[in-house]
């Protein structure tokens, strides 16, 4: 179905909303901060938290809320991109001025790409 998923950093959830008619689904409390979201399965979100150090990526049940997995990042998790073909996770990491490769099976950082600001959105082309 149609479910809109919104990080809400200051109130430490996610939101669950039915874009239509507009309506709140169901709340899935996030601590600390969930800063950016990103579909890994059709049951699997993963969850940036920002103000973190070491950072935390969270691997939750999309319907629950439950928890799957943390993962340990670098600084200040704040955004997300998913690559399905090679199951990695790209993490922009804003308090390392980094980005981490992350193999989620393994549930660790396999590489990091330092930069010399502090990244803010990413994007994988196909």
């Amino acid at each position: 179905g149609n479910e809109l998923y919104l990080a809400c950093r200051g109130a430490d959830e996610i939101a669950v909303l039915s874009p239509v008619p507009p309506r709140l689904l169901r709340r899935l409390p996030v601590a600390p901060g969930p800063a950016a979201l990103a579909w890994i399965d059709s049951r699997t979100l993963a969850v940036a938290c920002l103000n973190t150090a070491p950072g935390r990526v969270l691997l939750l049940d999309a319907q629950s809320g439950r928890l799957i997995r943390a993962v340990e990042v670098p600084a200040n998790p704040a955004s997300l991109v998913y690559d399905a073909r090679s199951q990695r996770l790209y993490v922009g990491c804003s308090g390392a001025s980094s980005v981490a490769e992350v193999d989620l099976q393994q549930g660790r950082v396999l590489r990091e790409f330092k930069l010399e600001s502090h990244p803010a959105g990413l994007l994988l082309l196909p």
